[in-house]
């Protein structure tokens, strides 16, 4: 994540960031202090970022541990369909393994609906807006989402299905519900030498 790497004083990324920020509002770096107040500022908000996901994680964590727990008490499989733009775990990583293998143990499936939709490329937002990005990835590259790879192991390690690059949900929703209806169970009889298929 980038902000969390900012937070962590990471030299090259404050730098990189600084240099995007003044190409994007060249203004801001010409004044006074120059590029040494926008540095600054993206090291402050860097850190402000980085304390929110973290404290959002674990918020996300504690509520979807509560579910797979809860759920667990009910017989058969369970079905739950999780909306979320992605959240950054971090050192955290290994507590999400630990709800995902409770999940799949109490038969509580999970499938993920990305609600960033089709526009999700960092690049194009503006680096210094009251909103930025806050997407996993460096400057240049958008080949890593660390968001989404949360909703994937959430989904893909617990039997849902991840859902991304969609606008339109209703498809993916008829798609879960579709598959939540069918699954089959097979028992064995063996003094008869018969097997059960329901």
């Amino acid at each position: 994540m980038l902000f969390r790497s900012i937070a962590r004083g990471n030299e090259e990324t404050i730098v990189r960031a600084t240099l995007r920020a003044c190409a994007e509002q060249p203004e801001e770096c010409q004044g006074k202090g120059g590029n040494e107040v926008v540095r600054k500022q993206i090291e402050a908000k860097g850190g402000e970022i980085a304390s929110e996901a973290l404290r959002d994680a674990q918020s996300t964590l504690a509520a979807v541990q509560t579910l797979a727990n809860g759920l667990g008490r009910l017989p058969g499989s369970k079905n739950v369909i999780v909306f979320s733009d992605g959240f950054f775990t971090g050192e955290l990583g290994d507590r999400l393994k630990d709800i995902v293998t409770l999940a799949a143990r109490n038969g509580v499936r999970f499938s993920t609906m990305d609600t960033r939709g089709l526009s999700r490329d960092p690049r194009t937002q503006n680096f210094m807006a009251a909103q930025p990005f806050v997407t996993a990835g460096d400057l240049s590259s958008v080949s890593s989402d660390t968001s989404a790879d949360v909703l994937s192991s959430l989904a893909w390690d617990t039997g849902g299905e991840m859902f991304m690059n969609r606008n339109d949900l209703r498809p993916s929703l008829d798609r879960v519900m579709q598959s939540a209806g069918t699954y089959y169970v097979l028992g064995y009889r063996s003094e008869e030498h018969t097997s059960e298929l329901q």
